[in-house]
């Protein structure tokens, strides 16, 4: 019976996993990414001390709903455009696993989503270049 219990668990944990269809997700998720990160040293002599690698990340990926309504005035328009991005985040200080050995700081900050929403874009924390942000 035991067995069984700890199967049933595991399936259904699986389960859940697989049930997402990242194609057709229609909401504002937390998403591991790997994310490359370089941060080389110059030298006083001039030589580059190379340090670079992946780093998993947790990072906000999906779709919000959007609209425009017709308006008499320039542009004609009001729109609603959330995006899908951070409500909290946290932290992370990481050592880069390809770095040279006189490296003088082979780690790296990175900030994780812990929640992600549907937000207006707001340049102060977010890239906002083709929303007019």
């Amino acid at each position: 019976m035991w067995k069984r219990c700890v199967w049933l668990v595991v399936l259904a944990a699986f389960s859940a996993v697989c049930a997402v269809d990242l194609d057709s997700v229609t909401a504002c998720l937390v998403r591991e990414y790997n994310l490359f990160a370089q941060k080389p040293h110059v030298t006083p002599t001039g030589d580059v001390l190379e340090c670079s690698g992946f780093v998993k990340v947790n990072s906000c990926w999906g779709r919000c709903d959007s609209s425009e309504i017709a308006d008499y005035k320039i542009p004609f328009k009001i729109s609603n455009h959330p995006v899908c991005t951070y409500s909290r985040v946290q932290k992370r200080r990481v050592r880069l696993p390809n770095c040279h050995p006189e490296h003088p700081d082979p780690y790296y900050v990175v900030y994780d989503a812990l929640a992600c929403s549907c937000r207006y874009c707001n340049s102060k924390y977010t890239s906002c270049e083709t929303l007019n942000g």
